[in-house]
Order: C-alpha cells, then sequence, then structure tokens
C-alpha cells in the first residue's frame, strides 16, 4: 500500500522507488485500486512520479513503456493465476 499510494501521490522517497517497487506498486493498484485504469495510466503516472522525484531523464533514469507495458501483463498473469489457486 505505501508504494502503490506513495506512487500516486509522488511521495515515494525516490530511493525507495526499485524494480521490486514497481512491481509492488502495479500488483497494489491493480488488485486494490479499481479506480486505477493502471493499464491505460500506468505509463503517466510513472512519468509524473519521475518528474517530481528526479527532474531528469538520462541513460540511467529514463521511462521504458515496453518494460513497464509487459510487466503490467505479468502481473495480470500473476494475480489471476493467484486467484485461480
Amino acid at each position: 500500500m505505501r508504494v502503490g499510494e506513495g506512487l500516486l501521490a509522488c511521495t515515494l522517497p525516490r530511493a525507495d522507488w526499485t524494480h521490486e517497487a514497481h512491481l509492488a506498486a502495479c500488483c497494489y493498484l491493480l488488485s486494490e485500486r479499481p479506480d486505477v485504469d493502471v493499464d491505460a495510466d500506468i505509463g503517466g503516472i510513472i512519468r509524473r512520479f519521475n518528474d517530481s522525484t528526479e527532474g531528469v531523464s538520462d541513460d540511467h533514469h529514463v521511462y521504458q513503456d515496453t518494460v513497464t507495458c509487459a510487466s503490467v501483463a505479468g502481473v495480470h498473469l500473476h494475480l489471476a493465476d493467484c486467484r485461480g489457486a
């Protein structure tokens, strides 16, 4: 919850925004926030967060839409599998 809500509110400390946090936020948003259209909005959510915490986009700090979309698809599959188990 902390990571997902921190992402949405742009209050998550930048140091906490790890690859694991990306997946945790995605899991949280998909399972707990039906008001958020993760598939359509995740790119904008992450870009807004990045802009609020770094203000820089370089080879090490850049939003990757393809990677994000693949991650969201994987989390959808994971959650479906968990619900079916």
